[in-house]
């Protein structure tokens, strides 16, 4: 499960950590990051991985798309986290992780 920090909040990173940005690029910068971008950062501190997702307090929350029962309206990173949540890969443009949860809710049937 996922860590849930602000944009601007720091993170221990220890002795030997990195982060690996929401874009895929890899920040080594000492014993602390701050967090200067939003979405899913993966933190590897002494060669343990964990997530947290990153969020701005200071832009405005539009809840209402990623709360729609159409997986078309959500984010894709919504959607990559709810696939996470299922196991299932998250790989793959907009249409594909839309098809394969929807073809999760089918399965579950």
């Amino acid at each position: 499960m996922s860590e849930q920090v602000k944009v601007g909040d720091t993170v221990d990173l220890g002795k030997n950590g990195y982060v690996r940005l929401p874009d895929g690029c890899v920040v080594t910068s000492g014993r602390t990051y701050v967090v200067r971008h939003e979405g899913t950062h993966a933190l590897v501190v002494d060669g343990n991985e964990r997530e947290i997702v990153a969020v701005d307090p200071n832009k405005p929350s539009d809840n209402g798309d990623d709360e729609s029962d159409d997986y078309n309206d959500w984010k894709v990173e919504t959607l990559r986290q709810e696939l996470r949540e299922r196991e299932l890969p998250t790989s793959g443009t907009k249409p594909e992780l839309v098809a394969r949860l929807e073809a999760d809710d089918d399965s579950d049937d």
